[in-house]
């Protein structure tokens, strides 16, 4: 059995790398690059990935693991949005498919053993993550997908960063809700608002991405 926990560099994904930790759970942790993550984000996966990975993090790149019978492909955020020409939107989220959830089933599909799949997912984050179970098989996957942070609040995952003395992406200090991807496709007005001081060139990032 290998055990492969998702990292985004977000504050639930660190926090489900330090559960696992505690536990003992011997695991490998994958991270799948869109190639639209800010210059921050890298720096602090790196920085995790030195401090509690030892340096073995596995990084995919969308162009290089493609699930079987898929012809679509692309290789980053720049290149998916060029070629299909629009940006992705709240009801067109297909930059998630692309970017990440293909190539993490890929890699699952080329394993040479079953893989239980764990997840930094919690259920107060939408209604959507909500109707989700803490544990359960994935067709889509191929195999079984745990989520042990589900019912977690927010306040419990900054806790258990603040008790391995572990700090959160920086990104969260500086007005964002949502560091994985730069600026996520779900970002509102309002926090864009309040990233406009701290971190304006957001909105460089918007405009070239439309353009």
């Amino acid at each position: 059995m290998i055990h492969v926990a998702g990292f985004s560099g977000g504050k639930d994904s660190t926090a489900l790398l330090l559960w696992l930790r505690e536990r003992e759970v011997i695991s490998v942790t994958v991270f799948c690059d869109t190639g639209w993550e800010h210059p921050l984000t890298y720096a602090y996966i790196e920085e995790i990935n030195q401090r509690l990975l030892g340096g073995h993090l596995i990084r995919l790149k969308p162009d290089e693991w493609i699930p079987e019978g898929t012809t679509e492909h692309y290789t980053d955020m720049r290149d998916l949005v060029s070629r299909k020409g629009r940006v992705p939107s709240v009801r067109a989220r297909f930059c998630t498919q692309y970017l990440k959830t293909n190539p993490m089933r890929a890699w699952i599909e080329r394993q040479d053993d079953a893989v239980t799949f764990y997840q930094g997912i919690r259920a107060e984050e939408s209604p959507a993550r909500a109707a989700m179970a803490p544990a359960e098989w994935s067709d889509y996957y191929d195999c079984r997908v745990e989520r042990p942070l589900f019912r977690w609040t927010a306040t419990e995952v900054f806790g258990l960063l603040a008790k391995h003395g572990v700090a959160a992406n920086p990104l969260y200090t500086l007005g964002a809700k949502r560091v994985g991807c730069f600026p996520c496709v779900l970002t509102g007005h309002a926090e864009l608002r309040r990233m406009t001081t701290m971190l304006p060139e957001v909105w460089d990032r918007i405009a070239a991405l439309e353009t």
